[in-house]
């Protein structure tokens, strides 16, 4: 472990969304502040249009935990658009390095459509071993393609999805990493397929460290969908420390079947948007109820 990056204090855990995406933010913060024990939790939230009434609700969500919120106005990430199921809030993340206070070095970054099924001190405490961030394999991307398509070079560790990531933020800060990605969007949007997360691999090709799967076990390791070929292997049969919703198949859309759609509805009664989400969505609660079962039997077939 690093000797200059202290994991002894609060947990700081970043977040970015807009007001569509508030009531499903609230379920991963629900579950982070559920699950979290070892230490305290800090959210440092970056948003746009998120009023004051909604914030409140945001914050119920998370009773016990601290939160600062950050209305954007960096002109260079609101430019940016999103795409199908990602909004342009993605590209919020980029402003932590302007908005986080300069004693604060590590931060964990966690996208919207995810639940946390373990305490983040595991994920916090992890070695770094001087990369600027940690991160797992997105097995959705074929890393030989995605480095021909840069030109990179050859390197083992691949590609990653920024879903869920541990931010040597005062390195990012200093080496201007983030800006880098930004400069990688606006000279090369023509080559960009997956927004920020490309942007990021472009510039930390090589330079990550990784985590074990259970921190980010994506939706593609369940179900391929849309033809894609995994590209590194499986891991269907561990428990999930955090189970992200990545891709179109999210829990709450009601013909998007996810096999751990039940987990999501765990920690949605522990929120104020569990009726309003239900109603929106137009799932029964006997459907939910059946998800929720398949959810804790897979649980409990899943090894550590």
């Amino acid at each position: 472990m690093s000797a200059q990056v202290r994991t002894d204090g609060p947990i700081i855990v970043g977040m970015g969304f807009d007001a569509t995406y508030a009531k499903h933010a609230g379920v991963t913060i629900a579950s982070v502040v559920k699950e979290t024990r070892s230490a305290p939790v800090e959210f440092v939230i970056v948003h746009e249009g998120v009023g004051a009434a909604l914030q409140k609700q945001v914050e119920a969500c998370g009773r016990g935990a601290k939160f600062t919120w950050f209305e954007i106005s960096n002109s260079r990430l609101l430019k940016f658009p999103g795409i199908d199921h990602i909004s342009r809030a993605t590209f919020f993340r980029f402003a932590l390095t302007e908005i986080l206070p300069a004693e604060c070095q590590r931060v964990i970054y966690l996208d919207c459509d995810l639940i946390v099924l373990r305490d983040l001190g595991g994920m916090w405490r992890h070695d770094l071993q001087g990369a600027p961030i940690a991160a797992v394999d997105d097995p959705g991307v074929d890393p030989a393609s995605f480095r021909t398509l840069w030109d990179l070079p050859t390197d083992t560790r691949g590609y990653f999805n920024a879903g869920v990531l541990v931010l040597d933020i005062a390195r990012i800060r200093a080496e201007g990493i983030f800006d880098s990605a930004v400069a990688v969007l606006e000279s090369q949007w023509d080559k960009i397929k997956w927004l920020d997360q490309d942007a990021l691999n472009v510039v930390l090709w090589g330079r990550w460290s990784k985590l074990d799967v259970v921190w980010n076990m994506q939706t593609c390791m369940y179900r391929p969908y849309d033809g894609q070929q995994m590209f590194v292997p499986l891991a269907t049969h561990r428990r999930p420390a955090i189970m992200h919703y990545s891709g179109y198949r999210k829990p709450w859309v009601r013909k998007n079947y996810h096999p751990h759609s039940g987990l999501y509805y765990n920690y949605l009664g522990r929120t104020p948007f569990k009726g309003e989400i239900i109603r929106e969505s137009g799932i029964s609660h006997a459907r939910i109820a059946a998800w929720r079962v398949r959810s804790a039997c897979r649980l409990l077939l899943a090894s550590p």
